[in-house]
């Protein structure tokens, strides 16, 4: 893991919950006193967090230093795929983040199965844990359009 997402990154103080906490402290086995890099995925900006202490469910960090990260610019790359199962777009969204497509657009088509329902939050947390293990400091934007006449 390349750092941590937190949506509060940069403040003096972070509180680690829930998912964070428990990757970080029980499966990565950090210790008080080691340093963590975070990030808000908002601005180009990482920055280093030492563990202060380490609650049964919680765990506090104090910022020690933010440096800035030079985002080469990529061409964009716009994916337009036809409604599928989300389980199979779940699957696939971490890799077409890793190769860093900037948007997938969910295309509505006539032969496409339109009944499926897609869950924004839980792929929103799919493309965070992606992002946070290769190192990519923005997140894939994922749409729906209804008409192929929108793509064209």
């Amino acid at each position: 893991m390349r750092f941590v997402y937190h949506a509060l990154a940069g403040a003096e103080k972070l509180i680690l919950k829930d998912d964070s906490y428990t990757h970080t402290i029980k499966a990565r086995r950090v210790k008080v006193g080691e340093k963590i890099d975070t990030s808000d995925l908002i601005n180009p900006i990482m920055h280093s967090y030492e563990i202060e202490s380490i609650g049964r469910k919680e765990a506090v960090l104090a910022l020690q230093s933010s440096f800035s990260i030079h985002l080469p610019k990529l061409k964009e790359i716009v994916v337009s795929w036809g409604m599928v199962d989300p389980k199979i777009v779940e699957k696939t969204l971490p890799m077409l983040n890793e190769m860093g497509v900037k948007t997938a657009a969910l295309v509505r088509l006539d032969y496409s199965q339109g009944n499926f329902k897609y869950d924004e939050t839980r792929m929103e947390r799919i493309l965070i844990n992606s992002s946070m293990q290769c190192g990519r400091m923005e997140i894939m934007a994922a749409e729906g359009r209804e008409l192929y006449s929108q793509l064209i």
